[in-house]
């Protein structure tokens, strides 16, 4: 089923455009690898495998490359067992390649080092801090993840939407929305949801493969950062603290249970391993956490961001702290139950 009589945010002349060039540069039986940033959440996995089978769609044969694997609440969706980690790609060529949910090429770990200088670049992206290091950027900020684009771009070349294909788009929408709760969700999110669900997407079955899959490990896990959780600058800001360990990534949503106390604004878990530590920030209303991510190396949304940092925890712990403390001290009244 093809959805071209559907209306999007994105139809304008650019958006055209930039389809016909994305099936110019990437369609026609070449060979693309397609990939996304390290530490992947459903979107960009989502979008890996929902761009692969467009890619296919358009006659081209695509190989999806990942540092680090697909993390295992997100193996459900179809496909996702041809995810290749960068050993299993060494030697090989392509004639472009697509990044995907990703500002910059020094997010992917390393299969940057399987891109050669002169390679073509298309880059497919909702991440505002974006760097336009491609030579086609489709880059839309408002869109409320990657996946929302992707969906655009089958309508506008007049694909059809398989099972598989409207399952991948749907699972993006639902994980960067966070479950249709974040600010990024407008009417659109909605009506592209509704249009996938018409196509057979179960909601039931890409809700419990993300939310309720998690293992004994990941739920102590989060005991853990419970038990480390600290608040500060009038209880604006909390933080907490656990082992960077494979179980974390059962437990998405570990960063985020801190903003559900009354009266924290941002937040941050640093997960630490043996010589670097990873912040996950958080950040409700108008406040931005991109910018303290991007200080460190990283990137994200205004609302939530990471970074990885190589070096001991207590390094930039405070500076990390006092950035957030920054960050809300003119915007919100002290917490009146703080410490």
């Amino acid at each position: 089923m093809t959805l071209k009589q559907s209306t999007t945010t994105t139809t304008t002349d650019l958006f055209s455009q930039q389809a016909a060039d994305f099936d110019a540069l990437l369609g026609g039986g070449r060979e693309i690898l397609v990939t996304t940033h390290v530490s992947p959440d459903g979107d960009a996995v989502a979008s890996l495998l929902a761009a692969a089978e467009i890619l296919r769609l358009l006659g081209s044969r695509p190989t999806c490359g990942l540092d680090g694997g697909v993390p295992l609440r997100f193996r459900f969706l179809p496909g996702s067992e041809r995810v290749k980690k960068p050993a299993e790609l060494q030697g090989r060529t392509w004639d472009g390649v697509l990044v995907l949910d990703c500002g910059s090429l020094t997010r992917i770990g390393k299969i940057a080092d399987l891109v050669p200088p002169e390679a073509l670049l298309v880059s497919v992206d909702h991440h505002i801090d974006n760097t336009r290091f491609a030579q086609l950027n489709i880059l839309y900020p408002d869109a409320s993840s990657t996946t929302e684009l992707l969906f655009d771009l089958a309508v506008e070349l007049d694909l059809p939407l398989s099972p598989s294909l409207a399952q991948a788009l749907y699972t993006g929408l639902l994980t960067d929305t966070g479950g249709f709760r974040f600010s990024n969700t407008s009417d659109k999110t909605f009506t592209v949801a509704a249009r996938l669900a018409a196509l057979g997407v179960r909601p039931e079955v890409a809700a419990e493969a993300v939310f309720c899959t998690n293992s004994v490990d990941s739920v102590r896990l989060l005991g853990q950062a419970l038990i480390s959780l600290e608040l500060s600058a009038g209880g604006r800001v909390a933080s907490m603290v656990i082992p960077d360990q494979s179980a974390y990534e059962e437990l998405e949503e570990v960063a985020d249970f801190a903003m559900s106390i009354r009266g924290v604004q941002v937040t941050v878990l640093f997960r630490v391993g043996p010589g670097y530590c990873r912040g996950s920030l958080r950040a409700r209303g108008d406040h931005d956490v991109a910018h303290i991510a991007r200080k460190y190396g990283g990137g994200g949304h205004q609302k939530a961001a990471g970074f990885t940092y190589y070096g001991l925890l207590e390094a930039i712990r405070a500076e990390v702290l006092e950035a957030l403390a920054e960050e809300v001290e003119d915007t919100i009244a002290p917490h009146p139950d703080a410490p």
